[in-house]
């Protein structure tokens, strides 16, 4: 709990608090050898990479509008309910998401200052944007509540933007 707390939390409890609520019975010794052992047998991995913290930093060095910034985090967003996505890095995802907003919106091409921060060249992004498109495409009626959310006025209402109509049009 220790350990989550001060993952979590932005001002995490202390130890004394810990020892408190345990009623005191662990030493603060015992408390801080066991947090340091949970560390040890998770080999220092409390967090994974998600797309949306790589889509943050590539819409910064992009400098895009926020429209298109909300667009690819709706796209991001709807790619969490789609398992075809789990075999993709995060990374990937989150630079197609880019590319797409960008096309949806004609507001750019991919820059060799997208393919730095990316570290993804155009042709890396191919069968993620496809898939993507095709996931805009299809969306499953069972799946509502992403599509909802980002159909309201602060998110651009970009939930009712239409997919690209082809593989031509998105690398052309």
């Amino acid at each position: 709990m220790m350990v989550a707390a001060k993952f979590e939390e932005p001002t995490p409890p202390t130890v004394d608090d810990f020892l408190f609520i345990c009623d005191d019975a662990y030493s603060r010794e015992d408390m801080l050898a066991m947090e340091a052992r949970v560390l040890v047998v998770l080999d220092y991995k409390l967090d994974s990479p998600v797309a949306y913290r790589f889509l943050r930093r590539f819409a910064k060095a992009a400098s895009i509008d926020m429209e298109s910034h909300t667009l690819a985090r709706y796209i991001t967003e709807l790619s969490l309910q789609e398992y075809n996505f789990v075999s993709h890095k995060p990374s990937l995802i989150a630079a197609s998401a880019l590319y797409m907003a960008l096309k949806m919106h004609t507001r750019g091409q991919w820059t060799s200052t997208l393919e730095h921060y990316t570290c993804y060249k155009l042709d890396d992004l191919r069968c993620c944007v496809s898939q993507l498109n095709n996931m805009l495409q299809e969306i499953n009626p069972a799946l509502t509540s992403v599509r909802c959310k980002y159909s309201h006025e602060v998110f651009f209402r970009v939930a009712f933007l239409p997919p690209l109509d082809s593989t031509d049009e998105i690398f052309n």
